[in-house]
């Protein structure tokens, strides 16, 4: 179990805290959660736990991020590749 420990109007979380190392005088704040939500990958997303305050649950959301370069790069590969089968299919009448 684990004790998370935010902001009481944003839900913003401060840190997470494994309940067996929760001081005895702080164990009546925050949220005590079972378990911490799986954080899955998305591409151009981050990640982003805080707590829902009227639910009072532990949520996980998906914000958009600013792509590295190198992402910036493979998309446009992407998207170029695409393009190029699609003129070629256009041109040829089929795919090479």
């Amino acid at each position: 179990m684990y004790r998370v420990f935010f902001d009481e109007t944003t839900g913003d979380i401060q840190t997470i805290v494994n309940e067996e190392y929760v001081a005895e005088n702080m164990k009546s704040q925050g949220l005590l959660v079972e378990s911490l939500p799986t954080l899955e990958p998305v591409a151009g997303k981050a990640e982003h736990r805080y707590v829902d305050v009227i639910e009072r649950t532990l949520k996980v959301k998906y914000i958009d991020r600013v792509l590295s370069p190198e992402e910036e790069l493979a998309n446009v590969k992407k998207e170029q590749k695409l393009i190029q089968k699609a003129l070629d299919d256009l041109i040829f009448g089929g795919t090479f």
